[in-house]
């Protein structure tokens, strides 16, 4: 990436020609291509879902002010899990005591 000398605007190359612009000042830069430029490879490898199977059980907490919607009970354990971007609220996971069904709460 280019920046200008002149207005610090970004240098584009211009499609079909051998020289590069100013997108603010349009000023002209020849033999662009000679420059090394450095060529990044990014990927983005999306994390598998946890399944909430009760292997770490220092992830939950207990609580009894939910009800299981399956069977009435009314103790469960809960966790937060990050779901969707940082920006959004963690999503809620319960998981009944009694018949280990678990359900979420999007906050």
């Amino acid at each position: 990436m280019k920046f200008c000398d002149k207005c610090g605007g970004l240098v584009i190359p211009v499609k079909g020609q051998n020289f590069s612009q100013c997108r603010n000042c349009k000023t002209k830069y020849e033999n662009f291509e000679s420059e090394i430029v450095t060529e990044l490879n990014l990927t983005t490898e999306e994390e598998e879902i946890k399944i909430l199977d009760g292997s770490e059980p220092s992830d939950f907490r207990t609580t009894d002010s939910v009800t299981c919607p399956n069977c009435g009970h009314n103790k469960a354990e809960w966790t937060l899990r990050q779901m969707r971007s940082s920006d959004e609220p963690p999503t809620q996971f319960y998981r009944c005591l009694n018949c280990k069904r678990v359900w979420r709460v999007n906050r």
